[in-house]
């Protein structure tokens, strides 16, 4: 039996084919057009003087918000602890399927392994500079 090049698991197809989702990377696509008028329309806050209504908007969010934040952490942080368990129990039942192994060692399947490779290390690395310049929170 032909085994998976686990030095770079990134380029198995079977574990970038489980994680492609085209409605997911659209989805990040939209949200980082709606991050950037957000970071447009906040330079331009920023850009002028504060005042109360802009301090009272603040405080305001943080009522309305804090509740809803609170229980968005608490299911994102369960999430992750079940990801990974799952991940590494897949890992090891691709192992057992020959005929997966063999598809997925074709140079094609390669290839789009890599293409979805790419897009989720972008989508990573703007993730991850939007958290270094507290944009986001990190975390996922």
């Amino acid at each position: 039996m032909q085994s998976l090049n686990f030095d770079n698991p990134s380029t198995n197809i079977l574990e970038q084919l489980a994680s492609y989702n085209k409605s997911d990377i659209n989805n990040v696509i939209t949200n980082l057009q709606v991050q950037l008028q957000e970071q447009t329309e906040l330079n331009n806050v920023l850009s002028k003087e504060n005042t109360q209504e802009d301090i009272d908007e603040l405080n305001e969010f943080i009522n309305t918000n804090k509740q809803d934040i609170k229980s968005q952490q608490e299911e994102l942080s369960y999430l992750v602890e079940q990801l990974q368990i799952i991940i590494p129990k897949n890992k090891s039942k691709i192992l057992e399927k020959e005929e997966l192994l063999e598809l997925s060692n074709s140079s094609e399947t390669q290839e789009v392994a890599i293409n979805i490779r790419n897009i989720r290390s972008m989508k990573d690395t703007i993730q991850s500079f939007l958290v270094k310049n507290g944009i986001i929170q990190g975390g996922v």
